[in-house]
């Protein structure tokens, strides 16, 4: 089951029995930026997903976990575009979709960066960039 929070992040929930069928890939370890996804889409293959839009989840973070924005949104460009990889339909049209969708990303990070207090969001808008840099070179979408 996904459940939906802030209409943009999940959280899953799965019957003990799917854990029998399949395991997390080891091609993501190290990101925790989406690996649920991919395991997700793996299980829709064989059986069916049910979105429960009213659901909430709480996360609630330890100062112990803050984590590095920079090198986070690095690796979330990282990680779309490894799932891009194998997940997406094949052809331009495609590409382009997921192009826009990073510029996407990336100015609503500027927007967000120009409107906060906080510093470190300039630190995620460089991340993206570097992100991005990485993919056009062929660097870091492999395996971690």
């Amino acid at each position: 089951i996904y459940l939906y929070r802030d209409g943009r992040d999940v959280a899953c929930s799965f019957r003990k029995a799917v854990f029998a069928e399949a395991e997390f890939s080891t091609d993501y370890v190290g990101y925790g930026l989406g690996e649920d996804k991919e395991f997700s889409r793996r299980i829709a293959e064989r059986h069916r997903i049910v979105v429960q839009p009213a659901a909430r989840l709480y996360h609630y973070e330890s100062p112990k976990m803050r984590y590095d924005k920079r090198r986070r949104a690095r690796e979330v460009v990282r990680f779309r575009l490894r799932f891009f990889r194998a997940y997406a339909r094949r052809g331009w049209w495609s590409w382009a979709a997921f192009a826009h969708a990073l510029l996407g990303y990336l100015l609503a990070r500027i927007a967000i960066a120009l409107l906060s207090f906080d510093r470190d969001e300039w630190g995620r808008v460089r991340g993206i960039l570097e992100g991005i840099a990485d993919a056009l070179r062929g660097r870091g979408t492999g395996p971690a």
